[in-house]
C-alpha cells in the first residue's frame, strides 16, 4: 500500500506486540494462583497486597508496551511511558539510529527526541529495528503530502495518558486501602 493511502503508520516492535498480547494474560493466571494459595494457607489479609502489587506492576508493563511511534499525514508523535512528543512533519529534520542503538528524531530546532519503543536493546540491534523505523520515518518524510503550512508549529511535550494502564494503577489504588482497611480492623 502506498504511503498516501495511509492515514496512520504505527510503528512498534515485534516482540513488544507479542509481550503485550501475552504478558497481561500471564500475569493475571500467576496473580490468581498466588492469591489463591494465599487464601488456602489463611493469608486472606495479605491477599489484598497481592492483587494490588500485581495490578501496579501490571499498569507499569502496559505503559511500557504501549510505547511507539505515530506517523501521521502531517504529524509524527513519539509516545514514550511518560511524555508524548508531537510535532509537525515540517519540523523534522532527520530520524537516525544513535550510538545507543536507540532511534533518534532530529528537529529543526537542534532538539532531540529519543524513542523507548526503539531504545536500542541488544536485541534490537541484532533484529535491525531502529534502522527499520528510520527506514519507515524516512520515506513518510519524503512522501509528498500536498500544501505545506505557512507556519511550522513547534513541537509539544505533554503526560502520556493511556486509559487502560491508568485505570489499572488506580484499581491497586484501591485494593492496597482495602488491605490496610482490613488488616487495621482486624
Amino acid at each position: 500500500m502506498n504511503m498516501k493511502e495511509r492515514e496512520l503508520i504505527a510503528l512498534r516492535t515485534r516482540s513488544w506486540k507479542i509481550l503485550s498480547v501475552t504478558l497481561p494474560p500471564t500475569l493475571g493466571i500467576f496473580g490468581t494462583v498466588a492469591a489463591l494459595k494465599g487464601l488456602e494457607s489463611g493469608g486472606a489479609r495479605d491477599f489484598w497486597y497481592v492483587v494490588a502489587t500485581l495490578l501496579a506492576l501490571a499498569a507499569l508493563i502496559q505503559r511500557i508496551l504501549s510505547s511507539r511511534v505515530l506517523l501521521e499525514p502531517t504529524t509524527l508523535t513519539v509516545i514514550n511511558p511518560v511524555f508524548t512528543y508531537s510535532c509537525p512533519r515540517e519540523f523534522v529534520r532527520w530520524p537516525v539510529v544513535g550510538s545507543d542503538g536507540g532511534l533518534e528524531i532530529h528537529l529543526r530546532d537542534g532538539s532531540v527526541i529519543n524513542s523507548f519503543a526503539f531504545g536500542g536493546s541488544l536485541i534490537s540491534r541484532a533484529l535491525g529495528t531502529g534502522s527499520k523505523a528510520v527506514g519507515e520515518i524516512s520515506d513518510w518524510l519524503n512522501t509528498p503530502r500536498g500544501e505545506v503550512g505557512d507556519e511550522i508549529h513547534v513541537p509539544r511535550r505533554e503526560l502520556t495518558r493511556t486509559l487502560l494502564p491508568e485505570l489499572t494503577f488506580a484499581l491497586a489504588a484501591l485494593f492496597a486501602v482495602v488491605g490496610l482497611v482490613i488488616r487495621t480492623a482486624a
